[in-house]
């Protein structure tokens, strides 16, 4: 739209720690596999940003 504008907000960066943990087994004369992975991830000050289908607008979202 002609005269109007929106100020764009600055956030901290985000930061992430991801954690895994994984195993490969076989038993059995290799007859038997069990394979396996555990994850775990703190995803801190998020941000997110969504367009509106319509093209309209977009919408920012921050999460601390």
């Amino acid at each position: 739209m002609y005269g109007v504008f929106k100020v764009n907000v600055a956030y901290d960066p985000d930061t992430l720690t991801n954690n895994e943990i994984g195993w490969k087994t076989q038993w059995l004369d290799h007859r038997l596999q069990f394979n396996g992975a555990v994850y775990q991830e703190d995803w801190k000050k998020r941000s997110d940003l969504l367009f509106d289908p319509g093209g309209v607008r977009a919408i920012s979202c921050h999460h601390e």
